[in-house]
């Protein structure tokens, strides 16, 4: 008797577990079925009204309607589980997008970690930085200021890299002193277009007997140049490693396209802008574990202040970094040796942010323009512009054999250099400052009428810039 008592209640427990379950089953299949475009129910599988039935292509919501509360519990129950699918197929969609994207690059450091550099300083400076704890890695003299060295420095670990740059310059008051900033080649894009030279936009005669026969020296701060590549059989080129020893040497891919558009043969289609320049490359770049292809100020410095030394006609930078306090100063000591430089704007598409050589005002600042006048897309904008020259779609030396076409401001600094290059030679006792407003007369207008962001005093042009004056 005892055991059909038991067995009753039992039975009925039993079936309301069945039930219930298969109605949770069936829900699931409807909700995970139904909907499958990441938002809720589209097809009326599982919604419920306000009466508490379900629309058609539901399960039908009958067996909770037998007691008071079961409408409640069962908008309740359908309300967390739609909650979780919606999370779970998000979650999905999240991973097929990443998928999908290209892993992003990550963002280069802008100077070396521990390290701060200083310029021309004492004996006694460097004894009493070394006593605080600084250690000297390494330090060169320099060529254009015998006597004067330029050294870098490891600091204390008790010390933040701003402390002790302040605390550096507090014991040479007199003489540069900032942190060891990293500069890199302005990289470019290759152009899909075949026909985006511009050339003829701005006057220069190729293989037709009236290009230009001057040869300027020019002088390039540059990574590697390959040599071996059949463009410079027979060309004056020459290459200075300025690396600090150790380091892994740079690539060669972008120092070889941009001094290869100095140079052109019959069966390439390189702009040939000076086919009888002389060239020095001096190279202070170097390969990061991580393959970042970067100087740092230490090296870059010694680069320029080699090339000043070498007396050249004018000196291309297609590089872009921070201000530094070192690199002003070599970049004032070039324009008071008379020696002009010219400098990529930079290709980060900024309309605000001034990247250097390019922003000191004795540098000649350079922007890339393509075949119809309109500006390089990711060149960088300021009043600090000084002229457009071509820069998209030239062809340019590839690496080791070939060519490409490449775009970007790197490539549109060296046709202000060889137009500067051969006003030297026609004026060999023009400053800087002589050149470059003989130059602005030189131009053709673009954008807005006079000087402007964009585009500066205009598109170089080099009629007659190699008859003598």
């Amino acid at each position: 008797m005892k055991l059909k008592r038991l067995m009753v209640p039992l039975f009925v427990l039993l079936l309301s577990a069945s039930l219930v379950a298969t109605t949770d089953e069936g829900f699931f299949t409807s909700a995970w079925a139904d909907d499958d475009d990441g938002g809720g129910d589209d097809d009326g599988g599982g919604s419920v009204d306000s009466g508490g039935s379900v629309n058609s292509g539901g399960t039908s919501g009958s067996t909770f309607n037998n007691d008071r509360g079961g409408n409640r519990k069962y908008k309740q129950r359908r309300k967390k589980i739609s909650k979780q699918y919606v999370k779970q197929k998000s979650k999905s969609k999240n991973r097929k997008s990443v998928k999908l994207r290209s892993k992003p690059n990550p963002k280069l450091s802008t100077r070396a970690e521990r390290e701060i550099v200083i310029l021309n300083y004492s004996d006694f400076a460097k004894q009493t930085l070394i006593n605080k704890g600084y250690v000297f890695i390494d330090e060169k003299s320099l060529a254009v200021r015998p006597g004067k060295k330029i050294a870098k420095l490891r600091i204390p670990r008790n010390l933040q890299l701003e402390a002790a740059r302040r605390d550096v310059r507090s014991v040479d008051v007199s003489n540069p002193v900032d942190f060891n900033h990293y500069y890199r080649p302005v990289q470019f894009e290759n152009c899909t277009d075949p026909q985006c030279t511009v050339l003829q936009s701005v006057g220069w005669e190729r293989d037709t007997g009236n290009e230009c026969k001057l040869s300027p020296t020019i002088g390039f701060v540059e990574t590697a140049v390959d040599l071996t590549h059949s463009h410079f059989r027979s060309k004056p080129v020459q290459v200075v490693s300025m690396q600090t020893a150790g380091n892994k040497s740079s690539g060669s891919k972008h120092g070889t396209a941009v001094v290869s558009l100095l140079f052109s043969d019959k069966d390439t289609k390189t702009p040939g802008i000076l086919p009888n320049a002389k060239v020095v490359v001096a190279d202070p770049y170097h390969l990061a574990s991580n393959g970042d292809e970067r100087t740092d100020v230490f090296d870059l410095v010694r680069a320029i202040d080699y090339l000043v030394s070498q007396k050249l006609d004018v000196i291309n930078l297609s590089l872009a970094g921070p201000d530094n306090i070192l690199l002003q100063d070599i970049v004032k000591n070039a324009d008071e040796s008379g020696v002009p430089l010219v400098a990529a704007v930079g290709n980060a598409r900024s309309q605000t942010e001034i990247f250097y050589p390019a922003g000191y005002a004795t540098v000649v600042a350079v922007t890339a323009v393509d075949n119809n006048g309109k500006v390089f897309n990711r060149a960088n904008r300021g009043q600090h512009i000084d002229f457009s020259a071509p820069g998209v779609g030239l062809w340019g030396a590839a690496s080791r054999s070939g060519y490409k076409q490449v775009s970007g401001t790197s490539f549109a600094a060296p046709f202000v250099s060889a137009a500067i290059g051969v006003m030297r030679v026609n004026q060999s006792d023009a400053t800087p400052e002589d050149l470059l407003n003989r130059l602005k007369l030189k131009t053709r207008d673009l954008g807005r009428i006079g000087h402007d962001d964009t585009f500066g005093h205009g598109l170089i042009q080099f009629t007659d810039l190699c008859l003598k004056n």
